[in-house]
């Protein structure tokens, strides 16, 4: 046994105590001011080796941040940012919950056997821990080891240590206070990033994949992983995943855009469920056996899984993987995590709304040329069969069977083939109804229908829905629709309204074939519809087209035109915007000057309108109108830059009204201009931009637009209109 021991002189010790605090208070670097620690405190008494714990009473475990070896080893290094949890380590309880300086030999019998074990395996002698105090709170210690022979240490030399601990405590708490700033500044950039890459974006995946490269940076972890949960499939499907350069995911590939059912993930459901973060080791008892599985297979460590959801509706899971070692996150750092999984849950409610708009859109265009195809047959059974084919069309992804029943007598239904046609009260091979094997009585559910002459849905057995919708044909039920979904959500109000409209349209089809004026009528509640979901994208097309079309009629009729062409000039104004339905609400709503780019998609508009109404045989003729209602009269207008007399009349009228009421009309982009102004810019521009002959009509006329032949709509809002263009009331400032 060595005796390393020394005396200590009062001045030589104040003046240790004073060289080592000027040293590790010159540096605000908390890792260098650890290693200086470590180092200082072994010269000082001549150690061999010194560690340098952290103690983080929030989650009550030691980290080991920093040591100074004589003879350093790998293993050592290794050591460096391992955490410990006090429970497994609980000679240490002594020294940091009761403060005391603890010595301990390896040939000691009184030394706990797991920390004899941890001294032999390690080659330390002897060790000696000081706790580190900062205003009566432990916040680390210092471990003294001697490993070339056993050592008692003197007095003088444990009293020394007490009194560096002294500075190196205020030191380390000074470097972690500046750390903690650092980290404040970091997560705060990190939501503001997150938050920028949200509102510049519509795009799911590229806001999630900022959310995941913040998470991982800011936080120093390996890698971020985000899932989006689809309730209605209940499924998990991995969205966005981050790995921090350098890191190496060699055998482990996330499979974006992959869906699981999250019945094969027990765990999982409960992490989604929960509704908190939960963060588990892959050394915890408690964790959920196949998250754990999954944990070994892919060498994760550590995982902190914060759950989406957006008002209580969960939306996904954020998980913070770590691959190296295990480690505790500190409560500001899970508050961190949590803010990043808020935008993140916001990201995908707003990105869901966004499908759902363009989903909606779609089936309505959809919806039409559906009408169409079933309207325009007289044969009953291929409008059945388009009937089929359409709801198939319209609900991609749900998971339906369809079935079409047709009654052919008192209680009794067959179910349509397409191969066969079918007459009343009779089988396929033509005998009398009330013979065959596939003739039935309809069920509790269709019989539920069947009185209500409405749609029913309920929940099957299978876990899937079943949605009955009657065939009606003047007040009586003669088929139904029976359509049957694994998936768990019920169908959607949506989806019920698209399929009963489309067995509406058949009951219409297959009624009267003779009904042409009723079958024209659907055809514009359809186009209507459709304006309506364009009014909802641009609030200022609604007033617009209305105020547009009773101008247009007003310079029309001075033209001399006949009534039907005033009536094709009215429809052409209401519905001359209708391709703008087509077109992204972040174009069309721009508060800015479009981009190029913008503008040529913003142009298509015409097209897509004409393709529209040019399926509506009762609106084919304003189709030509409608494409080149931005034509100009010196041949620089879109989308085929005609000229003169090759634009139609009908266009070049819309022309000069449209510019007239845009000018006078509040935009985004800027405030209404005058009258007086709008009235010189529209002359100005006469032999260019517009007919001379449209603009001294249009002057002539001016202001006193006729509401005669406007639908009551449209004289309502022309009122209102009119009126606001008298002035502001005399309490109110107009904007400048």
């Amino acid at each position: 046994m060595a005796d390393y021991g020394q005396q200590i002189p009062r001045e030589q010790m104040l003046s240790l105590v004073h060289e080592f605090a000027t040293v590790i208070s010159s540096s605000l670097m908390l890792e260098e001011t650890l290693s200086l620690i470590a180092q200082r405190t072994a010269e000082a008494v001549d150690a061999w080796e010194c560690d340098l714990y952290e103690y983080s009473p929030q989650t009550n475990t030691l980290t080991g941040t920093a040591f100074w070896s004589r003879d350093p080893r790998h293993a050592d290094l290794e050591w460096v940012g391992t955490v410990v949890d006090l429970s497994a380590r609980p000679a240490y309880g002594r020294i940091l919950l009761d403060k005391q300086v603890v010595e301990d030999h390896v040939d000691d019998p009184e030394v706990p056997e797991s920390e004899s074990r941890l001294m032999a395996a390690w080659g330390e002698m002897t060790t000696i821990a000081v706790p580190l105090v900062f205003r009566g709170e432990a916040i680390g210690c210092l471990v003294i080891i001697e490993k070339r022979a056993v050592r008692h240490f003197t007095d003088d030399e444990t009293a020394l240590l007490k009194e560096l601990a002294v500075p190196a405590a205020i030191a380390i708490h000074n470097a972690r206070m500046y750390r903690s700033q650092e980290d404040r500044s970091r997560q705060l950039a990190a939501l503001l990033e997150a938050g920028r890459a949200m509102t510049s974006s519509l795009l799911l995946d590229d806001v999630l994949d900022q959310v995941a490269e913040s998470a991982a940076e800011t936080l120093a972890s390996p890698e971020c992983l985000i899932y989006e949960f689809d309730a209605e499939n209940d499924v998990m499907t991995a969205r966005s995943f981050y790995a921090r350069p350098g890191h190496s995911t060699e055998g482990f590939d996330p499979e974006l855009g992959r869906s699981y059912p999250l019945d094969e993930y027990p765990g999982e459901r409960a992490l989604l469920s929960g509704g908190i973060a939960v963060e588990e080791h892959v050394s915890d008892e408690t964790v959920a056996e196949d998250v754990l599985d999954s944990m070994r297979e892919y060498n994760e460590q550590t995982v902190l899984t914060v759950p989406l959801a957006f008002h209580s509706e969960p939306l996904g899971l954020l998980l913070l993987i770590e691959t190296e070692r295990e480690r505790r996150f500190t409560p500001d750092e899970i508050d961190l995590v949590c803010g990043l999984g808020e935008q993140a849950a916001v990201a995908i409610h707003n990105a869901r709304l966004f499908r759902r708009r363009e989903e909606q859109n779609r089936r309505l265009v959809s919806l039409l040329h559906a009408s169409q195809a079933i309207t325009g047959s007289l044969d009953a059974t291929e409008v059945v069969s388009r009937v089929t084919a359409e709801v198939d069309r319209l609900l991609p992804g749900s998971r339906t069977t369809t079935e079409v029943w047709l009654r052919i007598d008192e209680g009794l239904f067959l179910p349509f083939q397409p191969d066969r046609s079918l007459q009343p009260g009779q089988l396929p091979d033509g005998s009398p109804a009330g013979h065959g094997e596939m003739v039935r009585r309809p069920d509790e559910l269709a019989v539920a229908a069947i009185r209500r002459l409405g749609p029913v849905q309920m929940a099957d057995d299978l876990g899937g829905h079943r949605l009955v919708v009657p065939l009606v044909l003047n007040r009586n039920c003669e088929g139904y629709l029976d359509l049957s979904s694994q998936r768990l959500a019920p169908f959607s109000e949506d989806e019920i309204q698209i399929v009963q409209l489309l067995v509406t349209h058949a009951g219409i089809a297959l009624e009267n074939a003779d009904n042409y004026g009723r079958l024209e009528t659907m055809y514009l509640e359809t186009v209507t519809a459709l304006a309506a979901a364009m009014e909802a994208k641009d609030h200022y097309t609604a007033e617009h087209a209305d105020m547009l079309a009773a101008m247009a009629v007003s310079v029309g009729r001075q033209f001399g035109f006949s009534e039907t062409e005033l009536r094709e000039l009215q429809y052409a104004a209401v519905l001359h915007d209708i391709g703008k339905i087509g077109i992204p609400g972040h174009i069309l709503n721009k508060p800015d000057r479009l981009t190029k780019e913008e503008f040529e998609t913003m142009a298509q508009h015409t097209i897509i309108g004409e393709r529209i109404i040019s399926r509506i045989e009762y609106l084919e003729p304003i189709a030509t109108i409608i494409r080149a209602a931005h034509e100009r009269w010196d041949g620089g207008g879109y989308p085929d830059g005609v000229e003169g007399e090759d634009i139609p009349l009908a266009s070049r009228i819309l022309l000069v009204c449209d510019a007239y009421h845009a000018m006078t009309s509040d935009r985004p982009y800027r405030t209404a201009l005058s009258e007086e102004v709008a009235l010189r810019e529209v002359g100005s521009n006469a032999g260019t931009q517009f007919d001379p002959k449209v603009v001294d009509m249009f002057l002539n006329v001016h202001p006193h637009f006729e509401t005669d032949d406007a639908e009551p709509r449209l004289q309502y809002q022309l009122q209102a209109w009119q009126k606001r263009k008298r002035g502001p009331s005399p309490r109110r400032k107009r904007s400048v």
